[in-house]
C-alpha cells in the first residue's frame, strides 16, 4: 500500500456506525526517517467524509476528560507504519495544502495510525455528555502562513 500524499483526505470508520477522516498536512524525512503530520478532523458522517467536506471542518481539539492543555490532534506518525493499517483508511479526496509545515511544528501526539479512530470516538462521546468543543480550530485557519500553533 502506498504512503499517502500530502492533502490525501483518509476516511475512517468509527465504532458507533458513522466515519471521520484524516488530512495529511506534511511529509518529510529526518534521519532516514519519513514520517507525516496528519490533523484528525472533528468531522462524524454516515459516509466517508469526502474532501470537500473536510475542507470545512476543524482540526479536532482534544479536551475529554478534563485535560487541562487541549491539544490539537495532529499526530506526527511514521509513514512506513501506514503499511500495516492501511485497511483502516479510504483516501476520499485530496486538499490542495497551500503552505509548507515542518514537523516540529506539531508535538507528538496520541497512538499511533490505528488509534486516530478511538480518539476521535471518544473526543465526540464526552463532548456528547459535556458543554460540545470548548475550542475550535479550522482547517483553514490551520493553513494559513502565520498559524503558528
Amino acid at each position: 500500500m502506498a504512503v499517502p500524499e500530502i492533502g490525501d483526505c483518509l476516511a475512517f470508520a468509527l465504532p458507533n456506525g458513522l466515519f471521520g477522516v484524516a488530512v495529511v498536512l506534511a511529509r518529510q524525512t529526518h534521519r532516514g526517517v519519513e514520517s507525516l503530520a496528519v490533523a484528525v478532523m472533528r468531522l462524524a458522517l454516515d459516509h466517508p467524509p469526502r474532501a470537500i467536506e473536510a475542507s470545512g471542518a476543524d482540526v479536532l481539539i482534544i479536551n475529554y476528560g478534563g485535560l487541562l492543555y487541549p491539544t490539537a490532534e495532529i499526530y506526527v506518525l511514521v509513514a512506513s507504519a501506514y503499511a500495516g493499517h492501511a485497511s483502516l483508511f479510504t483516501t476520499t479526496g485530496r486538499l490542495s495544502i497551500g503552505r509548507e509545515f515542518d514537523l516540529r511544528e506539531f508535538v507528538l501526539a496520541g497512538a499511533g495510525w490505528d488509534g486516530i479512530p478511538d480518539t476521535l470516538f471518544s473526543q465526540l462521546e464526552w463532548e456528547e455528555d459535556s458543554a460540545g468543543p470548548t475550542q475550535r480550530l479550522p482547517l483553514a485557519e490551520l493553513l494559513l502562513p502565520a498559524w503558528t500553533g
